[in-house]
């Protein structure tokens, strides 16, 4: 009777165990690249100095006084994500442009020990005032679903 029962037990055991999993690959939900531009001259990045962005409602600043010529930027799960970005030009006047981006979500589940990876289609961009820093905006690819290639390009 005990060998039964021990038998039994060891079967539920076995039966009832996962085994743990490991998540073997980077399934980071992928931020928004946003690359600088000269309006005049397309060809390649064009820095900008003194360069400041918050979230909107943040006090806590992303970037802080960098020259930079790129900006990987996340994207919240709820619509629309709102950057402010600050530039501090000669004699310390700060110029200031605020980015609103609008799309979808859509959730992939990749396994239960990588979790879930968000995309973000249909992507729209603004740019207020339209008389700030930033001369115009272009959406490169508004689909974001990789860090490969810059989605936003920014002119300054």
């Amino acid at each position: 009777m005990k060998r039964i029962l021990f038998i039994i037990l060891a079967a539920m055991a076995v039966v009832g165990c996962e085994s743990d999993e490991i998540c073997d690959r980077n399934v980071n939900t992928p931020r928004l690249l946003v690359r600088f531009y000269d309006p005049n001259q397309l060809r390649s990045p064009f820095s900008v100095t003194n360069l400041t962005v918050y979230a909107e409602g943040s006090s806590k600043a992303l970037v802080t006084n960098a020259t930079t010529d790129s900006l990987a930027l996340p994207l919240r799960l709820t619509n629309p994500t709102v950057y402010v970005l600050q530039k501090i030009e000669t004699g310390n006047v700060t110029r200031t442009a605020t980015l609103t981006l609008s799309y979808q979500t859509h959730e992939t589940f990749v396994s239960k020990a990588c979790g879930i990876k968000t995309t973000y289609s249909t992507l729209t961009a603004t740019i207020s005032p339209t008389t700030s820093w930033l001369k115009g905006i272009r959406i490169q690819n508004s689909t974001v679903d990789n860090e490969k290639r810059a989605h936003i390009h920014l002119y300054h």
